[in-house]
């Protein structure tokens, strides 16, 4: 069988297989390979931006054929972020390659997407209010079984003035 490499897409860093990638395209000698459609048009907007020195100069060198670029001819997407404005760019906790415009999913292990770069104005997320909002049920329904397990401990008199079937 063929064994399939995982290529980079040159705008937003995730690694793909090249046969489920949602498209590629021939640059200066080199097989470009994107997970989506923002991120190729993105590429061919301004395709200098995010292929390094090095993958130009190289493409100019040699007159043979690439069937991808390399990960090192890829600016990576922190060298990107910097030039975008940081504030609207959500990355994954667990993989730092995604960037996204606005929050979400990862498109790798589906975590929520977190602000790169947190500001003062954001006030608390959705994910926080549920997260409070199931901290304070599982509160509420542990507190019964507390006082019913423990409470005979607590207070020994308590066991006295229960009937037999609740002790």
């Amino acid at each position: 069988g063929h064994v399939l490499h995982k290529v980079r897409d040159p705008v937003c860093g995730m690694a793909i297989l090249p046969d489920r990638a949602h498209s590629s395209i021939r640059y200066q000698d080199h097989q470009l390979y994107f997970c989506s459609a923002s991120c190729e048009s993105k590429f061919k907007a301004h395709p200098d931006r995010y292929l390094t020195e090095d993958a130009s100069e190289h493409s100019h060198h040699h007159h043979h054929d690439h069937h991808e670029v390399s990960p090192d001819q890829i600016k990576q997407p922190h060298h990107q972020a910097e030039k975008e404005n940081s504030e609207g760019v959500w990355t994954c906790p667990m993989h730092p390659e995604i960037r996204r415009s606005g929050p979400g999913s990862c498109p790798v292990c589906g975590m929520a997407l977190e602000p790169l770069v947190a500001t003062a104005s954001t006030g608390p997320s959705d994910e926080l209010h549920d997260m409070t909002r199931r901290f304070w049920l599982g509160l509420l329904l542990a507190f019964p079984v507390l006082v019913l397990e423990m409470g005979s401990h607590l207070f020994p008199d308590l066991r006295n003035t229960l009937p037999p079937q609740y002790n």
